[in-house]
């Protein structure tokens, strides 16, 4: 059994980061791969995109990642996500229009704040009350896709800090560098496709990601706190 280090806990920014060994998340992915049957159904359309994008937001709100945060709200909003919903899903709440939309998000959230450990019964067969078996499985790959996302763009705030004189607790440079390229390069590759698929131009996605990112954090007066950590993954 994969076992990841658990995701460290710490304040930089002015606001809440988990952050990641690399090692723990390089095995996240190598869990993926095993399960890259479900992985291909839900890039490849077989998921129901408004679905998808309610649980990217929910573990992205958990997560405090704002790289992902602004993608898949704005993207939630494209593919037909009900703007209130939305903004509800960005406050951290799962009380949302549509039943299966909120039985999704409150599942993928419970996973998210336990940082991907053994998933209990009880969680698992609450959600099967409202899903199948195989669509409750990709909503966990869905999930964890975006925790992995959300750990790489977290580590790149966590180097940006760290050039402004103010590292995150525990978090290591090495982590850094590594998982913050990684957010680099798909933050690039990201920037253009979505500019042609929204039909905007890549200038003006450019900006309205940096307006977002720079809006998303809390005051930088907001006290450091010590970091601690979460539940392992596996």
């Amino acid at each position: 059994m994969i076992r990841p280090n658990p995701p460290v806990t710490s304040h930089f920014g002015g606001y809440r980061k988990r952050t990641q060994h690399v090692g723990a998340w390089l095995r996240g992915w190598l869990w993926l791969l095993r399960h890259a049957s479900d992985v291909w159904a839900v890039v490849f359309h077989r998921f129901d995109p408004a679905l998808r994008e309610s649980i990217m937001i929910a573990v992205a709100q958990v997560n405090a990642c704002r790289w992902c945060s602004y993608a898949h709200q704005t993207w939630g909003r494209e593919v037909g996500l009900d703007a209130s919903d939305v903004a509800r899903l960005a406050d951290g709440e799962v009380a949302l229009s549509d039943a299966r939309l909120a039985a999704a998000t409150a599942y993928a959230r419970e996973r998210a704040e336990a940082g991907f450990g053994p998933v209990p019964e009880a969680l698992r067969a609450r959600l099967r009350t409202v899903f199948a078996e195989v669509d409750a499985d990709r909503i966990e790959v869905v999930a964890r896709v975006m925790h992995q996302g959300n750990m790489a763009g977290n580590a790149l705030d966590a180097l940006l800090a760290r050039c402004q004189r103010r590292p995150a607790a525990e978090s290591r440079l090495v982590d850094e560098l590594v998982l913050g390229a990684f957010a680099s390069f798909a933050i690039a590759a990201v920037v253009p496709i979505v500019s042609i698929v929204w039909r905007r131009s890549p200038r003006r996605v450019l900006r309205e990601l940096l307006d977002f990112v720079r809006s998303y954090e809390l005051p930088p007066d907001v006290s450091d706190a010590p970091a601690v950590s979460g539940a392992a993954g596996s």
